[in-house]
């Protein structure tokens, strides 16, 4: 596991208005976070210093009810 990586934090406007499906977590282990959710079968992309989370028509609830407890266990 990724104990000692912190999440930095979440990049995305605090006006409701201007988000949108896709936000960046800023992780300084971005690469290895991806393939650490990837064996628990979620699928996220590198981006630049984080990870990209995007909401898609193939998603539900359930999959970003299982992102979260996924991130606090790897993070």
């Amino acid at each position: 596991m990724l104990a000692s990586r912190r999440l930095q934090q979440i990049v995305a406007p605090s006006n409701k208005n201007q988000r949108g499906g896709t936000t960046v977590i800023e992780t300084t282990e971005a690469q290895k976070v991806v393939q650490a959710l990837a064996e628990k079968k979620i699928i996220v992309s590198a981006r630049g210093k984080g990870i990209r989370v995007s909401a898609h028509m193939f998603n539900n609830f359930e999959d970003f009810d299982r992102l979260l407890p996924a991130l606090v266990e790897i993070l």
